[in-house]
């Protein structure tokens, strides 16, 4: 979802007549921080908690939940169809009940009272699902206003899913919470609820401990009394007497004390390597309680070697880091909240990020020896890599810089200019532009975007090229080879805009106002 940071309608800015290629490196404007609802209870709730496809079921949606956009709005409509065995993917829904702006008697929601609204409905008749040749696999739901123009989705603006039973399957579930992790007061009180598809036994344990258990059941209710401070997890274990399940698991977070104390001075925002097998990071997230700094040199742990200091402001959270070797790559990103919410992210000012979603399309030869996601549930989302003691560029030329009234610019998009779709292949054009008699080459938008394939103008992180046309160094190439034969570069920017997975986004996101 695109944010336009400034009043006006779509525009760009270029950055021209740029002699070497920069990113800006200033302190991000203040935020101003929102207040999240704390997700205990369940965004939604279907009873029961093992629906097979022939069941009657009741579905109850707290609209103060997910991306809450439906907080105050009655009625609630429910727009819904079903996964399958055939659907290709998440957004390939079957046996969708009614297109999105249909408002009917069957997907209207009673309203409960403080937000809560539900709908009661036999799965196989209301989705029109064949008695056989079909398996349904996922209940699809999107809650929408009257008009369509509120819409009630997950956290991260996405899709809510709910299992459909298979009939015979013996599975387990948290029902409550919903989603995780869940964020927490030292000292609250936590409700944990657990289901089986059929009678069995299962077990409950916080950080390993036994806390309750059952035999011969279906269900089970727990309370935790009185939350710790830091990340801890919750464990459900369960067998039928025959089958012992995987461990299910949810995590909780509780804030921590986190130490007062300014920056050194002169600091920077983001990763500064510090030379010395030190660095230091920063960064500005005004409103939050708390940062942790997780990365490959710390395994990623929430302790207090990971813990960042506040400023006496409030404003700005850093760590210094040791034990770092030069030419290493390192991965980190940020885990930010407080007390009603949390988010990682990775650095708002990174000059290269690792996506897990995207980055398995780029071919090793546009970018090569890229490193490799961390496995085991170590980190989700965007992560940065830092490149400990990188030698700088070594420019060969000097500046380009024509007058204003003498420039005869060429611009293009890399992705559509050359059939590599590269920075390697705009470097191998550049005689033929230099023989087009320019001396201005301006580059549409190369930091980094969502996806692979854009023009550019959803910009997720300022400070980052865009792995999909190669590294920094190759970008730095192109520039140094055009000022070679006498052609300036343009950097085409979208300051002005930021979309749904960028950190400044994540961390501030706000869905009523969206």
């Amino acid at each position: 979802m695109k944010r336009n940071l400034t009043q006006f309608k779509h525009w760009r800015t270029v950055v021209a007549f740029c002699s070497a290629f920069f990113l800006l490196n200033a302190p991000l404007p203040d935020v101003i921080g929102i207040s999240f609802v704390n997700s205990i209870k369940a965004q939604i709730r279907v009873e029961p908690a093992f629906p097979a496809v022939a069941d009657n079921i009741t579905l109850t949606y707290d609209a103060t939940l997910g991306n809450a956009t439906l907080n105050t709005t009655s009625p609630v409509y429910i727009h819904t169809g079903v996964l399958t065995t055939t659907s290709a993917n998440s957004s390939d829904w079957k046996y969708t009940k009614y297109p999105w702006t249909t408002n009917a008697a069957d997907n209207v929601l009673t309203a409960l009272g403080s937000a809560k609204h539900s709908i009661s409905y036999n799965i196989q008749s209301y989705y029109g699902i064949p008695a056989s040749g079909v398996t349904a696999t996922k209940l699809a739901l999107v809650f929408r206003s009257a008009d369509g123009s509120k819409v009630g989705k997950t956290t991260a603006n996405g899709d809510i899913f709910w299992d459909i039973w298979d009939g015979t399957t013996f599975d387990s579930k948290f029902v409550v919470p919903y989603q995780t992790p869940i964020n927490v007061n030292v000292g609250d009180a936590i409700p944990i609820e657990v289901a089986l598809s059929q009678v069995g036994n299962l077990q409950i344990r916080v950080d390993g401990s036994l806390v309750a258990s059952g035999s011969g059941v279906t269900s089970k209710t727990y309370t935790i009394a009185s939350a710790l401070p830091g990340l801890h997890t919750v464990t459900l274990n369960a067998n039928d007497g025959t089958t012992t399940l995987a461990a299910k698991t949810i995590q909780y977070y509780a804030a921590p004390s986190v130490t007062v104390q300014n920056p050194p001075a002169g600091y920077k925002v983001g990763a500064t390597d510090n030379g010395d097998g030190t660095a230091t990071f920063v960064l500005r997230a005004p409103g939050k309680s708390f940062v942790y700094c997780l990365g490959s040199f710390n395994n990623y742990a929430f302790d207090n070697t990971s813990l960042m200091k506040r400023s006496t402001d409030g404003n700005t959270f850093w760590l210094t880091v040791s034990g770092l070797t030069a030419g290493q790559n390192y991965l980190y990103q940020y885990f930010v909240g407080d007390a009603a919410s949390s988010v990682r992210v990775a650095d708002p000012y990174s000059r290269i990020v690792l996506d897990p979603t995207n980055d398995g399309f780029i071919s090793s030869t546009i970018y090569p020896n890229l490193p490799t996601y961390p496995t085991g549930g170590k980190a989700t989302g965007f992560l940065t890599i830092f490149e400990y003691g990188k030698t700088p560029y070594s420019w060969t030329a000097g500046n380009v810089r024509p007058n204003k009234s003498d420039l005869v610019i060429y611009e293009l998009l890399v992705r559509d200019y050359t059939s590599k779709k590269s920075f390697q292949g705009v470097i191998d054009s550049l005689q033929y532009l230099k023989d087009l008699g320019i001396n201005a080459l301006e580059i549409m938008p190369v930091h980094e975007f969502e996806g692979n394939d854009s023009w550019g103008y959803n910009p997720d992180f300022y400070m980052s090229t865009d792995k999909a046309y190669g590294t920094r160094d190759k970008l730095k190439e192109l520039i140094d080879l055009a000022h070679q034969k006498g052609i300036a570069v343009i950097l085409d920017v979208a300051y002005n805009h930021v979309y749904s997975l960028a950190p400044i986004c994540q961390m501030y996101w706000d869905a009523a106002n969206q």
